[in-house]
């Protein structure tokens, strides 16, 4: 039997205990600072019921639209900081909102594939939120894509989208036409064209056709009965032969009309130049207006109006 000699008190004296912790405010240690380019914060955006949450950055910086939100003071619970409070995006489609995301925040092998479609959200959004940089790769990406469209097509998207290049290279097509299409008519009702428009349009052909214009009127004496460049059968009447288009009904004028465009639609070409730099006009203002078209919808959440087009 042992007795309770042989025991030892087997408790740490204070020499062994554990040293007594200090508050870190105490020690003089190096604070740590934040990388000015690989700390990045996020956005919670919600469109058409899915939340997306993405890097803030590109936004922040390259968007008129979000920078100036962003410009304003933030509290710590802002809208887009919490899957709770996200930005509602008003009149986006999720398709449109997941194609300019691709390029917007790239992931391996998941940007657009080039297809007409994807980059026409892509010009869209870019359109909407002043994203010049993503608005410019969209365009460059669509110039071969955009040959094909009828030119009634391109005017259109010309138009919506502030791109006026295709709207003066459209509308230039329908005045070097041989003539106009019998279905004319029923596409510019379609695309809902105002009659003016269309009274320009034929005011330029008709300039093209006048004397001493590009694609010069016909000799009342043509021996074939042809009303104005339905002559097409030689370059017999004293018509230079770049005029005329052998083996067709018609001639096809291939002299630009881009400056009388220019002239003949200069309103609607300025009202596109100011869509597209609406908001950095606004800016130089001191972005009241990028304030006012980020609205709070019901709850609290903010909603992004876009530019009209």
């Amino acid at each position: 039997m042992f007795s309770d000699a042989a025991f030892v008190d087997a408790s740490p004296t204070t020499s062994d205990a554990e040293p007594t912790r200090v508050s870190n405010a105490s020690v003089s240690t190096p604070s740590s600072i934040r990388s000015a380019l690989f700390y990045l914060e996020t956005v919670t955006f919600r469109v058409e019921g899915t939340l997306y949450k993405v890097p803030q950055q590109r936004f922040k910086t390259e968007s008129a639209v979000f920078r100036g939100m962003y410009s304003l003071p933030q509290q710590a619970d802002a809208e887009g900081s919490s899957d709770e409070k996200p930005i509602d995006l008003c009149d986006v489609k999720e398709v449109d909102f997941v194609r300019f995301l691709k390029v917007v925040v790239p992931l391996d092998n998941n940007g657009p594939t080039g297809k007409y479609e994807e980059w026409t959200s892509v010009l869209k959004l870019a359109t909407m939120w002043g994203f010049k940089g993503i608005r410019d790769l969209a365009i460059s990406n669509m110039e071969p894509l955009v040959t094909d469209l009828k030119a009634t097509d391109k005017i259109a998207l010309a138009y919506e989208y502030s791109v006026q290049t295709w709207f003066l290279d459209g509308f230039n097509a329908l005045v070097q036409a041989k003539a106009f299409a019998s279905e004319f008519e029923s596409e510019w009702i379609r695309l809902g064209w105002c009659m003016q428009w269309v009274f320009r349009l034929v005011a330029e052909r008709e300039a093209c056709c006048a004397t001493g214009g590009h694609r010069p009127a016909l000799s009342a004496n043509c021996s074939h009965g042809y009303s104005c460049n339905r002559c097409c059968t030689s370059t017999t009447y004293g018509y230079p032969g770049q005029w005329l288009s052998p083996s067709s009904s018609g001639s096809a004028c291939t002299v630009s009309h881009h400056d009388a465009l220019k002239t003949a639609f200069a309103s609607e070409l300025k009202d596109m130049k100011y869509r597209n730099n609406a908001w950095v006009e606004d800016e130089v203002d001191g972005g009241k207006e990028n304030q006012g078209n980020v609205k709070k919808g019901g709850k609290g959440k903010k909603k992004l109006k876009p530019v009209a087009a």
